[in-house]
């Protein structure tokens, strides 16, 4: 059995920057990096399924889970990875950043790693994936709007200018090519073992929680119905902070977001990964 521990949208950044002025000069310590992670069993494998820090330092934060739990670390980067950066710039620096790392952090943007455990094997493929904007059948009304009140298109540099949805979408079909491929491939080849997909963007309109609407293309794309087929065994996703555990169309599709300060202020518990077990 192979243990997975997946978690995604921690916003460390976010953490980071609430330790007010006030507290530096009163010596509190800073809010802690990150979830405590306590009293749980080991994992054999940690997904990070994107939203985890800003960039390289969502790379270092992915490292130290590796050499505390001493498992392999997926990292698929989310949109929020790429803010106030140059995406193709710091999409390189953090895979090079992972290479450095000799196998304990494994960053996937439409590439596999493959797990070999305890006899086992398990493929993991991941993508950001961002989305078709087509999730309410208007692709040019979503895009517009998405332009508008996704902070994506404001704070994130593509090369010299800012980042366009035709580049996000662009970036989504190419995604999307990779994923048919690679999953009709391993179903020819091994049928057997076992396919985790793991993604930031959502994979469904009923994971969008809170971000229905107009907003939800920007958020999700309606592909199971066309992913059916390949039957993964299970699909990790972010970006919506909507925790669930769903089994539709033969598999399950599971987030477990710990989402912005402000919302875990809501919450009656503290944050507690995901766990699936394979």
């Amino acid at each position: 059995m192979i243990r997975v521990l997946y978690m995604s949208d921690l916003h460390i950044e976010m953490m980071m920057r609430r330790r007010s002025l006030t507290d530096f000069f009163r010596g509190r310590a800073a809010p802690q990096a990150g979830p405590a992670l306590k009293d749980m069993l080991p994992p054999g494998l940690i997904v990070l399924a994107g939203d985890i820090h800003n960039g390289l330092l969502s790379v270092a934060y992915a490292d130290s889970l590796a050499k505390r739990f001493e498992v392999p670390v997926v990292l698929v980067a989310g949109n929020h990875e790429y803010y106030y950066q140059n995406l193709p710039e710091s999409h390189q620096l953090m895979a090079r950043a992972a290479a450095a790392t000799k196998g304990r952090v494994r960053f996937l943007d439409n590439e596999m790693f493959t797990l070999e455990q305890g006899g086992q094997r398990l493929h993991v493929l991941g993508s950001t994936l961002w989305t078709d904007f087509n999730l309410n059948q208007n692709a040019p009304q979503a895009r517009a709007f998405a332009g508008k009140h996704m902070n994506d298109y404001r704070l994130i540099n593509d090369g010299k200018a800012r980042l366009h949805t035709e580049t996000t979408l662009n970036r989504h079909f190419a995604a999307r090519v990779w994923l048919h491929t690679s999953l009709a491939r391993l179903c020819a080849d091994e049928p057997y073992v076992p396919r985790l997909i793991v993604t930031h963007h959502a994979p469904g309109a009923a994971f969008l929680g809170n971000r229905q609407g107009a907003i939800g293309p920007a958020y999700a794309s309606d592909l199971l119905p066309e992913f059916e087929s390949y039957a993964p065994a299970f699909w990790v996703h972010g970006h919506t902070h909507y925790r669930h555990e769903t089994y539709t169309h033969g598999f399950w599709v599971l987030s477990a977001p710990h989402g912005y300060a402000q919302e875990r202020s809501l919450e009656d518990t503290p944050y507690q990964p995901g766990i699936l077990e394979i």
